[in-house]
């Protein structure tokens, strides 16, 4: 092997040697100011309390660690909405969505504040629904039957029916979601 090879690689490793503390000095400075940033964002500017970002964590946590011990995989949709999907036999459903709402209900600790999460679920099942266009009208119908129980239509544990599942949106929402009452423009 000539010389030059040799020193080659040293001389490489020497240099990411010199970069390295830069980069981590650069990355240590902007850590700081991205959690001050953080803290503030996670406050509530009015009263200071924790906004709904532990929650958000704590929740999407919890239902991705039930759906995996399951078999399935869990999602943010979106602000504080999830969705997971797995398969569960039909007399197991009830069982296993109260054992999920259970564990989504039980307090955040979030620096020395208890929060208390209020969980609202609704499901949709393939089977139930064997006409539904893939999984976005799945995903609708769930969102419906979520609805139905958020507002104490229908108790928790409640499956969409096929009437969920094609309920006509608004501006593409389901009705009585914000912005549903709006003209379109």
């Amino acid at each position: 092997m000539p010389a030059t090879t040799v020193l080659r690689p040293r001389s490489r490793t020497l240099i990411i040697a010199a970069t390295v503390p830069l980069a981590l000095a650069a990355l240590l400075a902007d850590d700081v100011r991205v959690r001050r940033q953080l803290d503030a964002a996670r406050k509530d500017p009015l009263t200071g309390l924790p906004d709904r970002d532990a929650l958000i964590a704590a929740i999407g946590h919890r239902i991705g660690a039930w759906a995996a011990a399951r078999g399935g995989l869990a999602a943010r949709l979106g602000g504080d909405e999830f969705g997971a999907a797995l398969l569960l036999p039909p007399t197991a459903t009830l069982r296993e969505i109260a054992v999920l709402h259970e564990q989504l209900e039980q307090p955040v600790d979030h620096n020395g504040h208890i929060l208390r999460p209020a969980v609202s679920i609704g499901t949709a099942r393939a089977v139930d629904l064997p006409d539904a266009a893939g999984a976005s009208r799945l995903l609708r119908g769930a969102d419906m039957a979520m609805y139905r129980v958020k507002t104490h239509e229908k108790p928790c544990g409640y499956t969409a029916t096929r009437h969920d599942a094609y309920t006509p949106t608004v501006h593409g929402r389901r009705p009585g979601r914000p912005g549903t009452h709006l003209p379109v423009g």
